[in-house]
């Protein structure tokens, strides 16, 4: 349990490092969202039930278990996509982190 606490507060304390690292997009100005810079270990894996339940996984390469980021696009659960960008996606594997974007 207290490895649990440790690994979920790790990660939360990651993600939100990389979050603030981000560059900030211009005000009022909406892009498209940037295809990852590379493929997913394993794409549109199911998690549920529904059609939408899905989410890509991209493995860091490690011979021991990874931490995982995990990505949860905005719009309330009833709008939005999977997705993860292409700068944080790189800069997780490359610090052997592997990332999971769900929908």
């Amino acid at each position: 349990m207290k490895r649990a606490i440790t690994l979920l507060l790790t990660l939360m304390l990651v993600a939100a490092g990389i979050a603030a690292a981000q560059e900030k997009k211009q005000p009022g100005k909406k892009g498209a969202p940037q295809a990852p810079s590379q493929p997913p270990t394993y794409p549109d894996v199911k998690y549920g039930p529904y059609t939408r339940n899905v989410m890509d996984v991209w493995l860091a390469k490690s011979e021991e278990p990874t931490p995982v980021l995990v990505s949860v696009h905005g719009g309330g659960f009833s709008a939005g996509n999977k997705s993860i960008g292409p700068r944080l996606l790189d800069d997780c594997l490359k610090a052997g982190i592997s990332a999971v974007a769900i929908t």
